[in-house]
């Protein structure tokens, strides 16, 4: 690790007060960021999405979290997946995070690995009339570069076009010309 870990109460806490100010019978997805390449064999080193961080305190690559705070299932209100780690992973690239220990990082119960993402999303998702997306919306925000998130957040729109969307931050700065 390159710090000293933060106490898992203090994101559960900030997973708290963010659920406070959904909507009842939804849900909110955050993606870590993506590892950008720099040539055919090496990586800018990964830097991870603010909010995941600060609502899990995971910093590793290809994580999702979910937060459905209304569910009536507790193995539901809080989801994170993690990438699952191999022998080749581990040669190439180090070690990933296990769930257990993801889980005493997070203090998060539930967790499960990426490629279980979308099985459980679709399991969930019939239960939720809004999804909140983490979208970076600033009036800076002009990347040519398509994100994880953007990625995601296009599957989702095509895969449930049924469902109501909502920003999971609404603030946005406003400029004056």
């Amino acid at each position: 690790m390159r710090y000293e870990p933060i106490p898992a109460k203090v994101y559960k806490q900030n997973r708290d007060q963010f659920a406070k100010h959904l909507k009842p019978k939804s849900l909110a997805v955050f993606n870590s960021n993506d590892i950008y390449p720099v040539s055919a064999d090496s990586e800018l080193p990964f830097a991870q999405h603010r909010d995941m961080f600060h609502l899990a305190g995971i910093d590793q690559e290809e994580t999702i979290l979910i937060l459905y705070p209304s569910s009536k299932d507790s193995k539901t209100r809080e989801v994170l997946f993690i990438r699952r780690s191999d022998e080749h992973t581990k040669i190439w690239e180090g070690e990933k995070l296990s769930k257990d220990l993801a889980s005493k990082l997070s203090g998060i119960e539930s967790i499960h690995f990426v490629e279980d993402f979308k099985n459980i999303l679709h399991l969930i998702s019939s239960k939720v009339d809004t999804f909140y997306i983490n979208k970076n919306e600033h009036y800076r925000a002009n990347s040519p570069v398509e994100t994880r998130e953007d990625r995601f957040i296009s599957w989702l729109l095509k895969k449930y076009p049924a469902h109501k969307v909502a920003k999971s931050n609404p603030k946005t700065i406003a400029v004056d010309n």
